[in-house]
């Protein structure tokens, strides 16, 4: 049972580490015109999917829902996969990965520890606001 249990944790953590970059490879490659459309797209209502997700997931993991908490945490990389194409400012992209990342890794831990997803979903707000900001200034 425990090796049944370690090895769930592990297949989980490798499709929160490597989603993301599978998706945003996919998207690079074979994918023809579409990468032009997407900035087409309003990118303000994604960032308030990616606050609703952040909020959801430490709801959730307070509540010890962590399925429900992965899952929203793949919410919030979809959400994140969907505002990037529209960030033009390198730090910027990666401030916001990296805090997605922060969160992925944290709630793919066996037992998520509170107080550090606590101040990494702090982290995320932060890193969603500042996003936001600079995604309005540059309508």
């Amino acid at each position: 049972m425990k090796i049944k249990r370690k090895l769930t944790v592990v297949l989980l953590a490798a499709v929160f580490a490597f989603g993301t970059g599978q998706m945003v490879m996919a998207q690079a490659g074979g994918m023809g015109g579409h990468g032009a459309g997407m900035t087409q797209e309003d990118p303000i209502p994604f960032t308030r999917d990616m606050e609703k997700a952040a909020a959801d997931i430490l709801s959730q993991a307070k509540a010890g829902r962590i399925m429900d908490a992965r899952n929203s945490v793949t919410r919030l990389t979809s959400a994140m996969d969907k505002v990037l194409p529209h960030i033009t400012e390198t730090a910027l992209k990666n401030s916001l990965s990296s805090a997605v990342g922060a969160v992925r890794t944290t709630v793919a831990a066996n037992s998520p520890d509170l107080f550090d997803l606590e101040d990494k979903i702090e982290a995320l707000q932060t890193a969603i606001v500042e996003t936001r900001n600079k995604l309005q200034g540059m309508k």
